[in-house]
């Protein structure tokens, strides 16, 4: 009777530090996922920026004559774009 005893408790301390694992696991995983969606908005801001700047680059390069013919037609589909959008926007607030 006593090694059953001795058993049960062996087993019941092994199911209590299973589970004290498995919390510490789960906090980590929060953990880990907090840090990974803060690292997907600092990408997002980033990446953001690095558009921004590659506009200002198209910009100065137009406004310095510096312009490539490749660039330059590039530069014209994105004014198009543009006014396409903006067409589109005063379109959509005159209905």
């Amino acid at each position: 009777m006593n090694t059953l005893q001795n058993d049960l408790e062996r087993i019941q301390n092994k199911l209590q530090r299973l589970v004290e694992h498995q919390q510490n696991l789960r906090a980590e995983n929060q953990g880990l996922r907090e840090q990974l969606s803060n690292e997907i908005k600092q990408k997002e801001t980033l990446q953001s920026q690095i558009n921004v700047l590659q506009e200002q680059i198209g910009v100065l390069k137009m406004n310095s004559g510096a312009l490539e013919q490749q660039d330059q037609k590039e530069m014209e589909k994105k004014i198009n774009q543009y006014i396409r959008e903006i067409d589109r926007c005063i379109a959509q607030l005159g209905e």
